[in-house]
């Protein structure tokens, strides 16, 4: 299912900001809902998803100048930039704003998707992604997403508009977006009662709703022994 409201949220907040943060737990369909914006663009869309290797700056801005090299082959002085750094020739600050030179020059517009960007460090963060929100310049639109709190390492960025944030509430599917998926599920709860009562037990969070709608019952209310199975099962074995 395509989320029209997320994919037209996602096109308005990038459109307006010079970066938007995605952050929700787990299960919350930030890549999923990302992956379909990006295909949606006119624009070139970098994507570079995040490891536990990353939290050094260097490495972190490796990533960075390969993921826009992707899509940007043409663009020799990324290539050489990327060499220059993981040599030694050059430290990772130096190298950030090498690439805003060349953003800010002849470098096609691009968003730059930044997936599981909790698992850099605040240190790297610092270093590399808030250089390129605050002098971007609309030439480089960033989207990060993000499965722990990460506002804090971009609080003067949201305290100037720089940023904005969709989080857990925004992306949960709404009573609306539940009618429809059932729809598309046979032996799903139908009818506006059931479909109410699934979202009211879930509050529209994704990775429950689509279990519940695939396992063809409805899920169970809060107070039962279902409800806690199959909460700690989404959490151990779905997440």
């Amino acid at each position: 299912m395509v989320r029209e409201r997320l994919n037209l949220t996602l096109i308005h907040e990038s459109a307006t900001h010079p970066a938007v943060i995605v952050e929700a737990p787990s299960g919350y369909g930030k890549t999923v809902a990302l992956s379909q914006w990006t295909h949606s663009q006119t624009s070139p869309a970098a994507w570079l998803t995040v490891s536990g290797h990353d939290t050094d700056p260097a490495q972190l801005l490796a990533g960075v100048l390969s993921a826009l090299a992707r899509v940007s082959p043409d663009v020799s002085a990324l290539h050489t930039l990327v060499r220059r750094l993981q040599d030694g020739y050059i430290l990772a600050q130096p190298a950030v704003f090498e690439l805003l030179k060349l953003v800010l020059g002849d470098f096609p517009e691009t968003v730059l998707v930044v997936d599981d960007a909790h698992l850099t460090s605040a240190a790297a963060f610092e270093c590399v992604i808030l250089p390129l929100i605050a002098h971007g310049r609309g030439r480089l639109r960033l989207v990060i997403a993000a499965s722990r709190d990460i506002r804090t390492w971009c609080a003067r960025e949201l305290a100037h508009g720089y940023a904005t944030v969709i989080d857990a509430q925004r992306l949960s599917f709404t009573s609306e977006e539940l009618d429809e998926l059932a729809s598309h599920f046979p032996g799903a709860p139908g009818g506006d009662v059931q479909a109410a009562d699934l979202w009211e037990e879930t509050q529209g969070w994704p990775v429950a709703v689509q279990l519940a709608l695939q396992s063809g019952i409805a899920y169970p209310k809060h107070d039962s022994a279902e409800t806690e199975t199959i909460t700690r099962y989404i959490e151990s074995a779905v997440l």
